[in-house]
């Protein structure tokens, strides 16, 4: 059956989950506030923090690269 055009865009509009590539603990940079956001608003899936070069952003662990398994589970 197919799906309506909404339920379509439910993964787009309703994600359960968000990877921010370049995240960043700088609250002048994009990557923060690409992570503050979601926290602010009460997003309730898993959020994904990629930067290589810190081990947790916002108390949330980070991925190296998008290419961790934590990301592709």
């Amino acid at each position: 059956m197919l799906r309506t055009l909404t339920a379509q865009l439910d993964p787009l509009f309703k994600p359960r989950s968000i990877a921010v590539i370049g995240a960043s603990s700088t609250p002048a940079k994009w990557g923060y506030r690409l992570m503050h956001l979601p926290l602010q608003s009460g997003f309730r899936g898993a959020l994904y923090p990629v930067n290589p070069t810190e081990k947790s952003i916002m108390g949330i662990p980070a991925c190296a690269s998008v290419l961790d398994t934590r990301i592709n589970t």
